[in-house]
């Protein structure tokens, strides 16, 4: 990842060998969080929703199916917090799905001594999930989630990171259905208004009245 001395131990022996990490078509992959191994900083709660988020972000960009699941043996991705080597080095070690299977387990380790914030947490997570559905690190210089070195910089997908995913899950789902508008209503209050009302016994009585009235309007 871009920003030393952050950056993922990840190795490229597939992009060596010449040949393309990927789930097989259709398989939802599912992931869990080892709730014993939650890092100094952040609770539970906290962790698991900096994850659910970096997660997230990929079936946005391509037809990646995944989803979180409560048993670690229906996991095909366990993520879980472990020493790597110390604070400001590794973050990260993920495995890529190379066999071709779909009924196998792959870890994601994530390095514990690390001073970890949601959004850290999040933007690497997103890259780490990455590499379990099969990507592997952009070339040196390219600007993309999957680079080596991290980048805080970037928070979603750049265009290399979104063709790799397209490559192995294929296109995000497209025609998603729009939800209907909903009719906006305002309420306006017009400047106030004095108004002379004369009484029986010659008197004059002054009122301010506020206009105010209400309306909907329907966007379409």
């Amino acid at each position: 990842m871009s920003q030393r001395p952050y950056r993922c131990i990840h190795t490229d022996r597939a992009a060596l060998a010449g040949r393309m990490c990927k789930w097989p078509a259709g398989t939802l992959v599912t992931w869990y969080l080892d709730p014993s191994s939650v890092p100094l900083g952040l609770s539970y709660s906290e962790t698991l929703k900096a994850i659910t988020a970096g997660i997230g972000i990929w079936p946005q960009v391509c037809g990646l199916q995944a989803a979180r699941v409560n048993s670690p043996e229906q996991a095909r991705v366990f993520i879980s917090f472990r020493p790597i080597d110390g604070s400001n080095g590794i973050l990260g070690q993920t495995q890529l799905p190379c066999e071709g299977l779909s009924n196998v387990q792959h870890t994601m380790q994530l390095d514990n001594v690390e001073r970890w914030d949601a959004d850290f947490l999040r933007r690497v997570v997103m890259h780490e999930f990455g590499h379990a559905i099969g990507l592997e690190h952009a070339p040196d210089g390219t600007v993309a989630v999957m680079a080596k070195y991290y980048d805080r910089s970037l928070d979603y997908p750049q265009p290399w990171d979104v063709a790799e995913a397209q490559k192995r899950c294929g296109p995000a789902p497209a025609n998603q259905p729009t939800p209907a508008p909903k009719p906006v209503s305002q309420t306006v209050t017009l400047p106030q208004i004095p108004v002379n009302i004369q009484l029986d016994d010659g008197s004059t009585v002054v009122l301010t009245v506020t206009p105010t009235f209400s309306f909907s309007v329907e966007r379409k």
